[in-house]
């Protein structure tokens, strides 16, 4: 029987433990090459732009089609350390007078046909920190590779992190020397991870 992927609408529930990147201001043609780079990784299987239709009753695309707008998403399938597939989600968003954000997505009940998570992030009696570190080093391993190709100031990895800080704060503030999330964060040529250094008992 043929896995159902897409179009099992429970499998995108939960929330979403995701890695979001910031980048500059308004540019289409860094978005376009965020979304290049995250296509050209091997553990991402094509890209979709139905989330009802499994991927091997749609074409995949090349290509976000532009213009890019806040909400706009891509799906594929990702391929994870432990060898399972599960579905993922590729948004963009466009603050107004801001920056902008890509995230890579993987949500929830989704996490749960790959992992032991548990209730998480509701559940604050059972440890999530060894699938957490695998996941973690997932997204950090896409963060890097992005960052090779299009340099970014700042990605946060965790649980429904987008929006929970960004570059002009952490200029202001530093990397929290006690983390929940993990930060990925660069002033420069380089990029450094900060990974969190607290287990999480709730939201991250």
């Amino acid at each position: 029987m043929t896995k159902t992927y897409f179009s099992k609408d429970e499998q995108w529930d939960g929330g979403n433990y995701e890695l979001s990147i910031q980048l500059g201001v308004e540019d289409d043609d860094q978005i376009e090459k965020v979304l290049q780079t995250i296509l050209s990784s091997p553990s991402i299987e094509g890209y979709y732009l139905e989330r009802d239709k499994e991927p091997d009753e749609q074409e995949p695309v090349t290509s976000v089609p532009k213009p890019y707008e806040t909400g706009k998403q891509a799906y594929c399938l990702a391929l994870m350390p432990n060898e399972h597939r599960i579905v993922c989600g590729v948004s963009i968003i466009r603050e107004e007078e801001g920056f902008d954000w890509v995230n890579i997505y993987l949500p929830m009940v989704a996490l749960s046909e790959a992992y032991p998570v548990g209730g998480y992030p509701f559940d604050k009696t059972k440890s999530s920190k060894n699938w957490q570190k695998s996941v973690d080093e997932w997204l950090a391993v896409m963060g890097k590779l992005v960052f090779a190709n299009v340099p970014y100031s700042l990605g946060l990895i965790g649980y429904e992190v987008s929006g929970e800080t960004d570059s002009k704060e952490i200029a202001e503030h530093g990397i929290p020397e006690v983390r929940y999330i993990t930060y990925l964060h660069s002033t420069g040529e380089d990029l450094r991870r900060y990974s969190k250094n607290q287990a999480s008992t709730g939201f991250s």
